[in-house]
């Protein structure tokens, strides 16, 4: 009987260590499947997650590609349905010269935006080294001036001559297209001039739920922070934005001030911020930036070593001096006046000023000029990789890597006023920077090409 027990009981532990094995690798294939499953989950929220992104993408280029649906001005905010039937939610705004584009998709649980830039393919205008709106007389080269491609003037075409003794040092390399009557394009102000309307009700009446900043100083050492959910600050009077490392910008800020803006420092501006001055807006130090918009009523000045990608807006001058480097796709813009019958305006780029983008200086809205003083002027030292819309005169001493679309070249020298000559100077376009893009306005027929995207 003792050894039948023992038996018995050895069958028993047998039987339990059995179970105990099954349960143990019952729970590994459980815990193994789960991990599967889990797995599988992840995988599916990153396929989820990277289509959501390119249905995002497919959007923009879907909006873009309907004329019918992007040419209503009056419209902010589009649905698109790309060819495999999804949705997309698109909102585009304005912003200075180009479109601020931002498609938002969803793919199962997924949810993605992409926020995109958008501006113009350059038309064939742009594929000239100059071209001259006046055509009355003939473009003349002097001194040491070096011009490379494409000519557009009028029917005396493109003459080299000595200045004063000194005789011409320089060359000339291109084809020589006659006109009678100005090939400068057109260019479709009211989408950029409908926001400086924007701009100036802003001054008078802060948009809802803005910021009322106290102080005429903000640093580091501000009685206020800046709030993350706070994205426009007003200021009544002047405002003074000392911009350190410490207290950068975040994105996306507005300033609207109704009176001048100072920005000193060495710190960040971040990106797609816009300031908005009643009067002036000056920029000095070692700035940096993305995207950034400056509106001012009267003058927009830059100092200093700041890097920024930035779009200018004035309704009176823009300066740039010292060593101010706009970076690509960068805009200078300013809409000339009337004063009673003069057209007033200028644009100036001093010493070592590099602006990569576009110079522009459009026609008056309405009203007949009988005499022209607005001037885009680039100096001896300056550099434009890009081009210069101007439909008054230009003075150039400084040097162009692209297009210079003038109504006419001007320069004086004590006692004497030289129209349409060119001396000392260097205009060539081969030597334009690729990509290339400019503001929308230029063609009926746009064709649309994307500065900047990322996923927001």
């Amino acid at each position: 009987m003792g050894h039948n027990q023992i038996i018995h009981n050895e069958k028993g532990y047998a039987l339990a260590a059995v179970l105990i094995v099954l349960v143990l690798i019952t729970l590994i294939i459980g815990f193994m499947m789960m991990g599967f499953v889990m797995q599988n989950r992840f995988i599916q929220k990153d396929i989820h997650s990277m289509k959501a992104r390119y249905l995002a993408e497919a959007g923009i280029w879907h909006f873009l590609s309907d004329r019918e649906l992007w040419g209503d001005y009056s419209r902010t905010h589009f649905i698109v349905t790309t060819a495999d039937s999804q949705k997309v939610f698109i909102s585009r705004n304005f912003y200075g010269g180009y479109w601020k584009v931002i498609a938002t998709a969803e793919v199962g649980q997924s949810r993605k935006s992409i926020q995109s830039l958008i501006g113009e393919k350059p038309g064939d205008k742009f594929d000239h080294a100059v071209i001259l709106g006046d055509v009355r007389t003939p473009i003349v080269l002097t001194g040491s001036t070096l011009l490379t491609g494409p000519v557009i003037s009028g029917q005396e075409g493109v003459q080299t001559r000595p200045f004063r003794g000194e005789q011409f040092s320089g060359s000339f390399s291109g084809e020589v297209t006659h006109s009678d009557s100005s090939a400068l394009p057109l260019f479709n102000k009211e989408l950029i001039h409908n926001q400086f309307i924007t701009y100036r009700s802003w001054i008078q009446s802060p948009p809802e739920h803005s910021f009322q900043i106290q102080t005429s100083t903000f640093n580091q050492d501000s009685h206020y922070s800046l709030n993350k959910n706070i994205n426009v600050f007003y200021r009544t009077g002047n405002l003074h934005l000392n911009v350190g490392t410490r207290n950068s910008l975040p994105d996306s800020t507005t300033w609207i001030v109704s009176g001048n803006i100072k920005l000193t420092g060495d710190g960040d501006l971040g990106s797609f911020s816009t300031y908005i001055a009643a009067d002036t807006i000056y920029v000095d130090g070692t700035l940096t930036g993305d995207h950034a918009l400056f509106y001012a009523s009267k003058m927009v000045h830059l100092n200093g070593n700041s890097q920024i990608s930035a779009q200018l807006f004035s309704e009176g001058d823009i300066l740039l001096e010292d060593k101010s480097y706009l970076r690509y796709p960068s805009l200078i813009y300013v809409k000339p006046q009337l004063n009673g019958s003069v057209k007033t305006g200028t644009i100036q780029l001093l010493d070592d000023v590099i602006v990569d983008g576009m110079v522009m200086l459009p026609d008056v809205d309405e009203g007949i000029v009988t005499e022209d003083k607005a001037t885009v002027k680039i100096a001896d030292g300056a550099l434009v990789r890009g081009a210069v819309y101007n439909t008054s005169r230009t003075e150039m001493s400084g040097t162009i890597y692209g297009s210079v679309l003038t109504n006419s070249f001007y320069f004086y020298i004590s006692p004497t006023v030289y129209l349409n000559w060119l001396k000392d100077t260097r205009i060539e376009h081969h030597l334009r920077p690729q990509p290339f893009v400019v503001p929308i306005g230029f063609d009926e027929n746009l064709q649309f090409e994307i500065l900047y995207w990322n996923e927001v």
